[in-house]
Order: C-alpha cells, then structure tokens, then sequence
C-alpha cells in the first residue's frame, strides 16, 4: 500500500494483522469499483503500515472528492 501518494493497487507497506486480512478480502473489491490511483491510505492506517507499531481492525482510505463524487454517482 502507498501511504501519502496515491495508490492502493502498489504494495510498498504491508500492515500488521487483523488489518491484513482486511485488506486482503476487501482490496480486490474496492479495486473493482474505482482505479487503485484514486485511493490512499491515510491517518492509523498509514503509520500502522509503515511502521508496524499497531494492530488495526479498521482500514482508513482516502479520495479526491470529485473521484469518489464520480464513483457515488456510479453506485
């Protein structure tokens, strides 16, 4: 995951579990619905993958407003 750039699709990070599995089921799903360029990890989630220094049981993305305008509007 990029932390700070967009890009859920590139793995540079890997996040301590239970966030893992998280992303493991939920990623292909997410990258189905709008391109991996459009997100970004963000706030715990971005430190816990960096840094491993915490366990997640919750994934904070991130988007532009007018791409997650688009993907609502999609919805």
């Amino acid at each position: 995951m990029n932390t700070g750039t967009r890009g859920v699709g590139k793995s540079e990070f890997s996040m301590p579990p239970p966030a893992n599995g998280i992303m493991e089921r939920m990623g292909p799903v997410i990258l189905q619905l709008c391109p991996g360029e459009q997100i970004v990890l963000g706030g715990g989630t971005a430190l816990s993958a960096r840094w491993q220094h915490r366990r997640g049981t919750d994934i904070g993305l991130f988007m532009e407003a007018a791409d997650f305008q688009e993907l609502y509007g999609r919805l």
